[in-house]
């Protein structure tokens, strides 16, 4: 999991230079982790994680391009529905709400997409 993590982060905060946003790597090493990890909570946290580095990126430097917006929004969706069906709300309730307040300064209706899936499913 923290391997997964690691990818994920390297994307949006290397450790030398501006993160490159390589979508398809973020991708990869979310699916890989679904694949592998055998415990539901890993691939959530991994997927809220990512969510995560998104958030913190918009935060740090701005607005990012459309198609990251989308991923993350579906990224956190997907991690919701996979919260509620395996009954992990007491988990991860925390988390999510977290992200949907840190994400107040981004744009592109990101925030209120977040806030939406949030109410919808954990609320």
């Amino acid at each position: 999991m923290e391997k997964y993590k690691a990818l994920i982060e390297k994307e949006f905060f290397p450790a030398r230079g501006f993160g490159k946003l390589n979508l398809s790597a973020v991708k990869k090493a979310i699916a890989d982790c679904r694949k592998i990890c055998r415990n539901p909570a890993s691939s959530i946290d991994v997927m809220l994680f990512y969510v995560e580095m998104g958030v913190k990126f918009i935060n740090s430097y701005g607005d990012i391009k459309q198609p990251f917006y989308d991923s993350g929004e579906t990224v956190y969706e997907d991690a919701v529905k996979l919260i509620i069906e395996h009954g992990l709300q007491e988990v991860f309730n925390d988390r999510s709400r977290g992200i949907v307040t840190r994400s107040s300064d981004s744009g592109y209706g990101f925030r209120d997409q977040l806030s939406n899936v949030y109410r919808t499913y954990l609320s």
